[in-house]
């Protein structure tokens, strides 16, 4: 290519150079204009080396860019997107700082109703059942509590987040009360499964004790494995960024002795006794169907198991509710290129909180008896709105059946 050809050259060093090479016009220099206008100049490895580097000829640059206006204008898209990024991030935490408000309004005033219901039930019919129903909406209390706090830290822009021992307080603080949920479910169906496969015996059996000791028992093993973390340093991430989330501040060994320690063992246990005294139910039920006199065991097999279908329900709002964020967490722990902390930290964590909601709606909508304390304290009687509702329990005589709970 002749030296003409060359029309462009770089960083205004053209004049020097072409100065320089004009003793030698056969030894041209190699233009090279890629697209998109980045203009780079290579010269040719040919070119003597008193040409390049001799003292009347300064020293060429071998590259030089010369951005064009149409590279220029790439940083001001790409500053659009990360504009409409950060507005669509935005967006999300308002909604989740919503969703938090919401909760906290919501949580608290529901299961103190269901509190003050099953103790006024409690004064005229005690019950091991109404214990542990009443055990089970003081965790989902302590669970609204803290969406109350998680509200406060979403007014506060996150300001709670950037210490490290704050975040793990609170990540042990949320998953105390919901694993004492799960243990509670799991001291109800128990008692359930006892009053439907032993009912002769199942009176005679000491209640105030044995409710005393699991429940003491139950919220000392919560306690313990929801402050693992703080417990063990070892479980701690050593790096912490200000991100705070289940393992943005604890590692995935402490998630594992969640999901494969706790939660899934007592849910396996938990389907467990409720297929075991489905069958129970149902082969009582298909050996005498017709008949108008049916004994008193069977009545009171039966009634344990209308009380054990509202537990059913419980369980499978606890499972649609966590069963996200623990399936998540799994992944996320087990896959090291996957990104689920927003995720996590926002949408399914907010999914099982609401699992504390859902609880005492579904007392309300399922347990005659809560149902009607219910209504006598929201006044719903004497406006109409809820019918008088027979008792779920069937009553009989002194020494036969006691009264047990309705759930």
């Amino acid at each position: 290519m002749p030296e003409a050809a060359c029309s462009w050259w770089p960083c205004g060093a053209g004049a020097a150079y072409k100065n320089s090479v004009s003793v030698a016009p056969a030894l041209p220099a190699l233009c090279h204009t890629p697209d998109h206008a980045d203009h780079r100049c290579l010269y040719s490895s040919h070119l003597p080396a008193s040409a390049l580097f001799g003292e009347a000829a300064p020293r060429p640059v071998s590259q030089c860019w010369e951005p064009s206006p149409q590279r220029s204008s790439l940083p001001t898209m790409g500053g659009s997107g990360s504009s409409a990024g950060a507005a669509a991030g935005s967006m999300v935490s308002v909604l989740c700082a919503v969703l938090h408000a919401l909760l906290s309004c919501l949580i608290p005033p529901a299961n103190l109703l269901v509190i003050v219901a099953v103790c006024q039930l409690l004064r005229k019919h005690p019950g091991s059942g109404y214990i542990y129903v009443l055990n089970l909406a003081t965790a989902d209390l302590l669970v609204g509590v803290m969406c109350i706090t998680e509200a406060l830290d979403d007014v506060l822009d996150g300001d709670f987040d950037r210490s490290k021992s704050f975040c793990l307080l609170r990540i042990s603080l949320s998953m105390t009360p919901c694993i004492g949920s799960i243990l509670t479910l799991l001291l109800i169906s128990l008692d359930r499964y006892l009053a439907v496969r032993l009912p002769l015996s199942y009176r005679t059996l000491p209640k105030k004790a044995p409710v005393a000791l699991s429940l003491m028992f139950l919220w000392m093993l919560a306690f313990l494995l929801g402050h693992l973390p703080l417990i063990f340093p070892s479980l701690q991430q050593s790096n912490y960024t200000g991100y705070c989330g289940l393992l943005s501040v604890a590692r995935s060994e402490y998630l594992y002795t969640l999901c494969f320690g706790v939660f899934a063992p007592s849910l396996l246990v938990l389907l467990c006794l409720h297929v075991s005294v489905c069958s129970i139910a149902y082969a009582q039920h298909t050996r005498s169907p017709h008949s108008c006199a049916q004994p008193r065991p069977l009545r009171a097999r039966l009634r344990h198991f209308k009380a054990l279908r509202t537990v059913l329900f419980v369980l499978v709002g606890f499972g649609l509710s966590w069963g996200p964020y623990l399936v998540g967490g799994t992944v996320q722990a087990a896959c090291r290129s996957c990104d689920l902390s927003d995720t996590l930290k926002d949408a399914l964590f907010i999914l099982g909180e609401t699992n504390s909601l859902l609880n005492p709606l579904i007392y309300a909508l399922h347990s005659r008896d809560i149902r009607s304390h219910l209504a006598k304290l929201l006044g719903c009687r004497r406006r109409g709105l809820v019918q008088p509702v027979a008792s779920s329990i069937h009553t009989v005589s002194a020494g036969s059946w006691p009264r047990s709970s309705g759930l």
